[in-house]
C-alpha cells in the first residue's frame, strides 16, 4: 500500500474582527504553514472565502496526519469535516506546499455552486468535487493576479466547533478583503486525543 495520502477537509471560518484583521490571520494562517508543510513533505491547496475553509492535504501518513491534527486543535477553524481520505499513487499539487486559490469570481461561484448542492452543509460535501475543484483552480490561477473586489461569503451554519491550524500557501499571493463575518464567540477547546488518520470528527462521518 502506498505511504503517500491525500485528506479532504472543509471547516466553518470562526476568524473575527474587521477585514484588515481577518486577511492579516489569514496571511499569517498561510505564512505558518508553508514551513510545517515544506518540513514534512506535505503539499496541497487552501481555499478561504470568508464562511468557510476547504484544503486538500497530500503526502506521507505521518506527515499528513501531524499537519491534520494541528488544524484540529486550531481555533480558527469550526466543525472540521473529513470530505475524503486514503492512500494515493500520486500527489494532485506536486509543486505546492499550500496553493492558496478561489479568490476569482470564478472560483466563488465554483465554491458557492458546490456549497449549495450540498445545502450549506459540510458534513454533505463532495469530497470528490472538492478536489477536483482546487485543482482546477490552482492549474487556471498560478501565476494570475487575483482580483481585487470582496468576495461574499458562502452562508453557513455555525454548530459545534473543533479547533485546527490551516497550513500555507506557496508562493504567496496579496489577499484581498473578506466579507464581514457573523460574530462568533470565542471559546477554549481542550486539547483532543490523537485520532486515526481520516477520522471526522463527528463519528457519522468518520470513514471505515
Amino acid at each position: 500500500m502506498s505511504d503517500l495520502y491525500r485528506l479532504v477537509y472543509a471547516s466553518k471560518n470562526l476568524l473575527q474582527g474587521p477585514d484588515h484583521e481577518v486577511t492579516a490571520a489569514v496571511r499569517r494562517i498561510l505564512a505558518a504553514s508553508q514551513a510545517n508543510n515544506r518540513r514534512v513533505g506535505v503539499t496541497g491547496a487552501l481555499m478561504f472565502n470568508g464562511g468557510a475553509f476547504a484544503q486538500v492535504l497530500e503526502g506521507p501518513r505521518t506527515g499528513v496526519e501531524d499537519t491534520f491534527e494541528r488544524i484540529q486543535r486550531d481555533e480558527r477553524h469550526g466543525d472540521v469535516t473529513v470530505l475524503q481520505c486514503g492512500p494515493v499513487e500520486a500527489r494532485g499539487f506536486p509543486d505546492w506546499s499550500m496553493a492558496f486559490v478561489g479568490q476569482s469570481a470564478r472560483g466563488q461561484a465554483l465554491w458557492c455552486g458546490l456549497a449549495a448542492e450540498s445545502g450549506f452543509d459540510l458534513t454533505r460535501l463532495d469530497g470528490d468535487g472538492v478536489f477536483a475543484m482546487l485543482h482546477g483552480l490552482v492549474l487556471e490561477e498560478e501565476g494570475t493576479p487575483i482580483a481585487a473586489a470582496p468576495v461574499a461569503a458562502v452562508p453557513v451554519p455555525v454548530t459545534g466547533a473543533a479547533p485546527s491550524a490551516a497550513s500555507v500557501a506557496t508562493p504567496a499571493r496579496p489577499i484581498p478583503a473578506e466579507a464581514s463575518l457573523p460574530a462568533a464567540p470565542r471559546r477554549r477547546h481542550p486539547r483532543p486525543r490523537r485520532r486515526p488518520l481520516c477520522r471526522s470528527r463527528d463519528p457519522r462521518r468518520s470513514p471505515s
